[in-house]
């Protein structure tokens, strides 16, 4: 036979051919003794590996190209080549499958029966009929794209170039996966950078827009900054406005650092912020801040704010504690009483041993030492009247700090009454209604002396009090100095004229009496003026009455060695009764408003720590006897002169 269709037609029984001649100079198709086909092989059982010998084709001809083209008569045709688990002529027989689509320009890849890969001119899809992008994987389960090995050295999943040149790597081992990166390594959500990484180490973590970044970590400073990349120090927190710390707080503040925990710890705990240095092999605890619970229940209101500090032998003490009402406590040394309480509530604050302050202000000592406040100057180097301490006294009253130049109304000063600042005196400032500011009323200088209405003493220095009339009339000293009177009254008027010592008035602001005095000489003045008399009449009996008065020498029990001339008070009494004070044998007697010992009533007699009853002493005007000693003269006078009318 001389062709391919000649010996097709050739019974089985009679085939003896080895292969299928195509008219050329070689055999085209073999069909071996193992019933394998080779195409352009004439011994396919060994021309091609034991599990693809069923059809070889083979190209002999080295500058030639091989393959297998398979043509559909339209677009709507698919070229498939199938795999089939068993024989049959459907497609549920067929195990494996890949197909072109015409209609899209794809290939399909199934295997058991369901479609796995596609691949169009986008990209490759696994999972996927349409791929979006060069490589895209989806799945229905938990599970993404695995990439399994089971070498145990480094291993580089995918390279990422660009024209050629390296950019970064997903790679991994054994235990970990590491994503490189030649640049900057860009994390985007949504189409929006959320997260960089420089090539420095540098991280940022950007806002919703991706164009601010508003958490940065700075490899170099190996330090923390939010809202801000350029952190001064390890945890720097830039707030701008009313963007607390990254949270838009509207109008209250937002948090800047939030630290909580889990479930309701109970009375006695909370949370705690810890800080530490550098050790011998370990770091060291050198303070810490406890939010601490008071009870079980009610967290939010029932709880405290703790700071300890590490003492002289590095165990952690309670140092301040803020509690839940405001109240601030200040702890000594050891940690466990507290010695200055702020109470928030009494807006008061104790100092020392009282843990309950019933003023402002509250010190109180532990022992048999004085509570002090100390007031210091910083410098050295005080001028002519500067102070080294003041404490003062302010209102919020508007009638008074509309028509002054301060809220001051008062105000105790140490000042310096010199430029040497070797001594202070004590000066004591009080402001009136259209004053500016407070004016100096008294002043207890270095020496221990009393100024009032002046800043220094006005005369010789012996003053102990002196009281300047703000008017520059006159000055009333009193002195400790035994040359001179016990108080010394000085008129600052250079010209005559007469100056009051001492002015009386009744209970209606009349006057009653005074004592002046001019350039030369003092009177005692009582009033006398017509005007406030009545029932005026003529004094008789002078004489009688002036004989009653028994005149008497005597010492006084004070100063037995002086004797002097005098009355006793009773006996005047009763001859010239208002020029004696006092009721005789008079005694001190428990008055009614008096806060009465136990079994005394109204009107007893009160006792010295002797038992005895207290005198209440009688006194004597003397110069109330003149008008009974004026008429007693008149009436001798008379006498006198009508004797001498009658004698011959």
């Amino acid at each position: 036979m001389s062709n391919a269709r000649d010996k097709a037609n050739i019974p089985a029984l009679n085939f003896s051919s080895t292969g299928i001649d195509d008219n050329a100079t070689s055999t085209a198709i073999t069909i071996d003794s193992s019933e394998k086909v080779g195409i352009n092989s004439t011994a396919p059982s060994s021309d091609a590996w034991t599990g693809a010998r069923t059809l070889v084709i083979k190209e002999t001809d080295i500058t030639k190209d091989n393959g297998i083209t398979i043509i559909s008569s339209s677009a709507t045709n698919n070229g498939n080549i199938a795999f089939a688990d068993t024989s049959g002529g459907g497609f549920s027989d067929i195990g494996g499958l890949i197909t072109y689509l015409h209609n899209g320009d794809s290939f399909r890849f199934m295997t058991a029966n369901t479609e796995r890969m596609r691949l169009n001119s986008t990209g490759l899809g696994i999972g996927t009929s349409s791929p979006g992008a060069k490589l895209e994987i989806q799945t229905g389960s938990d599970w993404g794209n695995i990439i399994n090995s089971t070498y145990a050295g480094t291993q580089y999943f995918q390279q990422f170039e660009y024209n050629g040149t390296s950019i970064g790597k997903i790679r991994g081992d054994n235990s970990s996966i590491a994503i490189e990166s030649g640049s900057n390594l860009i994390l985007q959500t949504a189409n929006t950078e959320r997260m960089r990484i420089a090539n420095n180490g540098d991280i940022s973590f950007l806002d919703s827009t991706g164009a601010t970044t508003r958490f940065f970590w700075d490899t170099s400073l190996r330090s923390i900054g939010i809202n801000t990349t350029a952190p001064e120090t390890a945890l720097h927190v830039a707030l701008s406005g009313t963007n607390y710390g990254g949270v838009n707080a509207g109008t209250e503040p937002g948090h800047v650092l939030t630290i909580s925990s889990a479930g309701n710890g109970g009375a006695g705990r909370g949370t705690s912020m810890v800080f530490q240095s550098p050790g011998s092999g370990s770091s060291v605890t050198t303070a810490k801040i406890d939010a601490l619970q008071n009870s079980q229940s009610s967290i939010a209101s029932n709880a405290n704010l703790v700071f300890n500090v590490a003492n002289t032998s590095g165990n952690l003490t309670r140092r301040l504690l803020i509690g839940n009402g405001g109240d601030i406590s200040f702890y000594e040394d050891t940690g466990t009483t507290p010695k200055m309480i702020w109470d928030a509530s009494a807006e008061s604050l104790s100092i020392g041993s009282s843990n309950n302050p019933d003023e402002n202000l509250h010190i109180q000592t532990s022992d048999s030492t004085a509570g002090t406040i100390k007031l210091q100057r910083g410098t050295s180097g005080v001028g002519t009247g500067e102070a080294v301490g003041e404490l003062k006294f302010a209102t919020n009253d508007t009638s008074y700090t509309a028509t002054t130049s301060t809220d001051e109304v008062a105000k105790i000063s140490a000042v310096s009454p010199n430029i040497y600042g070797d001594r202070y005196d004590l000066a004591f400032y009080t402001g009136i209604y259209n004053e500016s500011t407070p004016g100096e009323r008294l002043r207890i200088t270095s020496s221990g002396n009393v100024l009032i209405g002046t800043t220094s003493a006005q005369r010789i220095g012996r003053e102990k009090v002196e009281i300047k009339n703000t008017t520059g009339e006159a000055i009333l000293s009193f002195t400790n100095d035994l040359s001179y009177a016990g108080r010394v009254h000085k008129s600052l008027q250079e010209s005559g004229g007469t100056h009051y010592i001492d002015y009386y008035l009744n209970s209606d602001n009349g006057n009653v009496g005074a004592i002046t005095h001019n350039d030369s000489s003092t009177s005692f003045v009582t009033s006398s003026d017509y005007r406030l008399k009545e029932n005026v009449v003529d004094m008789t009996n002078a004489t009688d009455r002036l004989k009653q008065l028994q005149p008497k020498r005597f010492n006084f029990i004070a100063d037995a060695d002086t004797t002097v001339d005098g009355f006793l008070a009773h006996e005047v009494q009763s001859v010239v009764p208002e020029a004696i004070t006092g009721t005789h044998n008079e005694v001190e007697v428990w008055k009614e408003g008096e806060e009465l010992p136990e079994g005394v009533s109204v009107g007893d007699n009160k006792l010295d720590e002797n038992g005895n009853t207290i005198p209440v002493y009688q006194g004597i005007d003397q110069s109330k006897l003149v008008p009974l000693l004026v008429k007693t003269i008149q009436e001798l006078e008379a006498r006198i002169t009508a004797l001498e009318t009658n004698q011959p």
